[in-house]
């Protein structure tokens, strides 16, 4: 895992199924939204979903960045 100091992101590398690539890649193309940008709103919204499997402060963060928006 590498930790970028500036912003805290991390780089990691997941395989999708291919039907999910070109599905990302024209809802990118047609809406301008990046398609990481995509990736990280789903991620959110997972963590929300199973918000009680997780610690409280994970919820939170995800919960402060999208009123944040």
């Amino acid at each position: 895992m590498r930790i970028n100091s500036s912003d805290g992101k991390i780089k990691k590398t997941y395989h999708i199924e291919g039907y999910q690539a070109e599905a990302l890649k024209i809802l990118s193309a047609k809406t301008r939204i990046k398609q990481v940008d995509f990736i990280r709103e789903a991620v959110d919204d997972l963590i929300l979903k199973y918000h009680q499997k997780l610690p409280k402060n994970l919820t939170k963060n995800v919960k402060e960045r999208l009123y944040k928006e």
